[in-house]
């Protein structure tokens, strides 16, 4: 008899799943850290389906990492919930970092020291597929290969928490200059519901050379610099989750004034590359370069209220951030502009207590005089050496003097100077996001957007924050040695304190590569060489989907401002099947079998099996499909019309078919374009680098999970009842090797490719291609 899918079911960190199967004496548990449930008691024979699949949950999962000179101790503080009204007694196993060389470890229940035991991976393996067999699930087979701690955990009291702590030592391998640290997170196939609160806490310190750049490619971290340069922290916290990826972080060390590292991956289609440009030592006063700076604040009507105080807070903040040795100016604009001073003023404590008067003095009124602010701004005279940065904030359209898009973006390229960059921040949705786009590009800046649900003092202050502290300004890159293509990117622009740039390209060929960088100290210009290699290292395949997440963005700020083609469209979407990156544009099959009991919907009595007819679709979409579109419109906002676009011959692979917006793709205004825009300016980011989106919510994790996996470097896409390949065509499918799961053939292939055990534990349905060979995992 075929379960539906509860392998899918929501996950938590470290959580313990106990799931009943039709009589057995055992259950089994799992996560990154799980149990094994031991049950005396007789099982019933009728039971409900929530009784089949009751939690252990993990309601706290901390994780704080202290690595010195290279040598990582990783301390792990799970609590366990036991939601049964009868006392349990378990095995906990913690599957060990792949690749981690672990020296000693200590295991804590309940503040006690227990013993426990240390398994090698070929013992481990005969755990795993132990647990397996029995249970029917292979999800436990992505860890086949890995070694395992194993301790008896007893007792875990009915309606109660145990409490466990594990503790362990490693020493952490090299890819070229950098470090790579790994902690197992992925633990979304094992849970019901999300974990309270999940934290990730690594302190980097190194005794000789500075710490330079810190990177992770799965997570949003927050890097924070003590004012020691030898010392970094990144953190990743989130209440109400459900991790599914493993934690990774890199870091290296250099005396240089400037780092930059390479990581590298090749595939059948070529080589990929994510070069790390970070500056020197982090004090300000050495390392920062004097900078003339004019805040331009939009005081119009539309202001009014918690925007306008939110607004004025963080710009006195600005203020109050800004150097000895800076100067500044505060221009505010409505129907008419006004200004501190005709003239640039010195950031001294007189300087600054003067323009925080000032601030506090603006009220909201009047119109919108967008192209006389700018004029304004850019009339100040800089000085010869000095980066000049002009922050424009705005909430609204020009209503006063020009008011033509194309007029005001002709008139401020025209009065642009060598030195200024206008960075432009969008604050709600009745800005001309095209228009500042545009503003920001032609004047070597930046832009964001506050979202209507935003904070505008957070999003303001750190916006102004990324830009308060410049080490080089002009800066461009040339590889030398080496064939390259497509960067980006395309324009660096500044390097700023605490802020390292995150490049994407293409390679040719492995092989020794020298990066030459230029650009300017002030009036000094600078050229640092840098000799890297590229190699093939599978490790990284994070460095592939960055770069198409970077391309892919890059294409879409193209059409916005100048229109869609069909041959960029086209592009955009073999891009976004090929690597499972959600787009305005792409439309993935959402198969009612799978993606139902993750959307929260019920099932229609069918169940999808290997080889046959979906049910037919309803004239509407399904509630996974709905749920899949409210993603696109939360991430992209808009939604879509037109067919379905899910077609594939017999389970291959998801089409991803173009499809029109419900509007014009290059709306201006409304929340739907601010949506769009800021979206892209997040994908185009430098100091940006993971290589998937952090899902803002459970339920767009959830959708995301029912629709594309990833395994490696592998895409799989959800397909009658089976994960696809996304490189499997028809033809495949007609040359597939059948195997069932969990016979002898499928144990015999797990035990000889840890590729395909990774591959298998989708699920039970699953359709790879690996070394030429297409195999299609079918259930009984």
């Amino acid at each position: 008899m075929r379960t539906k899918n509860f392998r899918f079911l929501p996950a938590i960190i470290g959580l313990a799943v106990a799931t009943l199967l039709g009589g057995a004496a055992a259950t089994e548990a799992r996560a990154d850290g799980f149990i094994i449930i031991e049950r005396p008691e007789p099982v019933p024979h009728r039971v409900s389906r929530r009784q089949m699949h009751f939690p252990l949950a993990v309601k706290i999962h901390d994780v704080t990492v202290q690595i010195k000179d290279g040598v990582a101790i990783t301390n792990i503080d799970q609590t366990f919930y036991n939601p049964n009204n009868r006392v349990l007694e378990g095995t906990y196993m913690f599957p060990v970092p792949d690749g981690a060389a672990v020296d000693k470890f200590s295991l804590f229940i309940e503040g006690k020291e227990v013993e426990a035991e240390m398994l090698d991976r070929d013992r481990a393996r005969e755990i795993y597929e132990g647990i397996v067999r029995r249970m029917e699930d292979p999800a436990l087979l992505e860890y086949v290969g890995r070694s395992m701690f194993k301790a008896r955990v007893y007792p875990i009291p009915a309606n109660g928490t145990r409490r466990i702590k594990l503790s362990y030592s490693q020493i952490l391998p090299k890819t070229g200059p950098m470090r790579r640290y790994m902690y197992p997170l992925n633990t979304e196939k094992f849970s019901s519901a999300p974990l309270d609160r999940a934290v990730v806490r690594v302190r980097i310190e190194s005794t000789g050379s500075p710490v330079r750049s810190v990177y992770s490619p799965t997570h949003e971290v927050e890097v924070v610099r003590p004012t020691s340069g030898n010392v970094a922290e990144a953190v990743w916290e989130r209440s109400g989750v459900t991790p599914d990826k493993d934690f990774v972080l890199y870091y290296d060390t250099g005396d240089k004034d400037v780092e930059l590292s390479v990581l590298s991956f090749r595939d059948h289609d070529g080589g990929y590359f994510v070069a790390l440009l970070s500056p020197g030592s982090f004090d300000d006063e050495k390392e920062s370069v004097a900078k003339d700076v004019v805040f331009v604040f939009d005081t119009s009507g539309s202001m009014a209220g918690d925007k306008m105080n939110q607004s004025k807070k963080a710009l006195a903040q600005a203020i109050g951030r800004l150097g000895d040795k800076d100067r500044f100016a505060v221009v505010d604009f409505s129907t008419d502009v006004r200004m501190l001073d005709r003239t640039l003023i010195a950031a001294d404590e007189a300087g600054k207590k003067r323009a925080t008067m000032y601030v506090e003095g603006l009220r909201a009124r009047g119109g919108t005089a967008i192209d006389d602010a700018l004029a304004a701004a850019q009339g100040f005279e800089g000085s010869d050496g000095r980066p000049f940065f002009i922050v424009f904030m705005t909430d609204g359209q020009p209503t006063i003097g020009l008011t033509k898009p194309d007029q005001i973006i002709k008139a401020t390229t025209k009065r642009q100077k060598d030195s200024q960059r206008i960075f432009v921040l969008g604050i709600g949705a009745d800005v001309n996001t095209l228009l500042l786009d545009q503003i920001a590009k032609d004047n070597r800046g930046d832009r964001d957007y506050v979202l209507p649900e935003e904070n505008v003092e957070v999003t303001v202050s750190a916006f102004i924050d990324k830009i308060s502290y410049p080490v080089l300004t002009d800066v461009e890159i040339e590889f030398e040695g080496s064939w390259v293509r497509d960067i980006y990117p395309k324009r660096i622009g500044d390097l700023f304190r605490g802020n390292q740039v995150v490049i994407t390209g293409r390679y040719r060929e492995d092989g020794p590569v020298a990066i030459r960088l230029r650009g300017k100290r002030g009036a000094e210009t600078v050229e640092p060489v840098f000799e890297n290699k590229f190699t093939a290292d599978k490790g990284h395949g994070f460095a592939a989907r960055l770069w198409a997440r970077r391309k892919i963005g890059f294409l879409l700020d193209q059409m916005r401002q100048n229109g869609e083609t069909k041959e960029v469209r086209e592009e955009v979407v073999f891009l976004a099947k090929k690597f499972g990156i959600v787009t305005p544009y792409t439309s993935y099959l959402v198969v009612e079998d799978d993606a139902e009991i993750l959307a929260g919907a019920r099932q229609n009595g069918r169940e999808a099996r290997p080889g046959a007819t979906p049910a037919p679709r309803a004239p509407e979409r399904d509630a996974a499909g709905s749920a899949f579109d409210r993603l696109r419109r939360a991430q992209f906002g808009r939604g879509m019309s037109g067919g379905e676009g899910g077609g594939g011959a017999d389970g291959a692979a998801p089409s991803a078919e173009p499809e029109e917006f419900d509007g014009d793709f290059r709306e201006k205004t409304g929340e739907r374009a601010l949506r769009l825009a800021k979206k892209l300016a997040e994908s185009s980011r430098k100091d940006k680098g993971t290589a998937d989106d952090e899902a803002k919510s459970e339920e767009e994790r959830v959708v995301l999970a029912s629709v594309v996996r990833r395994v490696g470097t592998r895409t799989f896409y959800s397909k009658g009842g089976e994960w696809v390949d996304a490189t499997i065509d028809a033809d495949d499918l007609k040359k597939a090797k059948k195997i069932e799961a969990f016979s002898k053939e499928y144990f015999d292939l797990v035990a000889k490719s840890r590729e395909l055990a990774e591959c298998f534990s989708l699920g039970k349905n699953v359709v790879v291609k690996v070394d030429g060979t297409v195999y299609r995992v079918v259930s009984k």
